[in-house]
């Protein structure tokens, strides 16, 4: 990891983000839970910038002159790091504070039409349900959720299919 921190300063925004994710999720792997955490936080305050402080702002309350400024590769990068922080409070054994985060993971990727980070927030939920013993909620939500991967897998599968030369 230390030999990749040169590259940022020369790196697109795009390739620096995604190596600090993989550094999150070293560091999730190590079980260093509370440095994972802090880089997490982190990266969310730097997303905060031009925004309200405090928990994430629903695009449809910001004044038009700040949703402008909102991209969807900033939005989704934000549900990103949500769902990867309410992965981090179940391993960290508070599935409770996970499914809040979860939560508000999946109500932004829905309200935006992010269908895989919404599946993928979903996903989180499920966990944070079984993790509190709630099976059945748990099953109920995945299940929901499969007619919906599967037609997009055939989806791309056919425009894969009918792509290739």
């Amino acid at each position: 990891m230390r030999q990749l921190k040169p590259i940022y300063e020369f790196a697109e925004p795009d390739v620096v983000f995604e190596c600090k994710l993989l550094e999150i999720e070293y560091l999730q792997r190590r079980l260093d839970l509370d440095e994972a955490y802090r880089h997490i936080q982190l990266l969310l305050d730097q997303d905060k910038s031009g925004l309200q402080s405090g928990t994430f702002v629903e695009l449809r309350h910001l004044p038009p002159w700040k949703r402008s400024s909102l991209t969807l590769s900033d939005q989704s990068r934000r549900i990103k790091l949500l769902n990867m922080k309410a992965a981090l409070w179940c391993r960290a054994g508070k599935p409770a504070k996970g499914f809040s985060v979860a939560l508000r993971a999946a109500s932004s990727a829905y309200n935006r039409i992010l269908l895989p980070l919404l599946w993928e927030a979903i996903t989180s939920l499920s966990c944070t349900l079984i993790d509190l013993g709630q099976f059945e909620g748990a099953n109920k939500l995945l299940e929901s959720i499969m007619p919906h991967v599967s037609s997009m897998f055939l989806l791309w599968e056919s425009l894969l299919m009918f792509c290739r030369p």
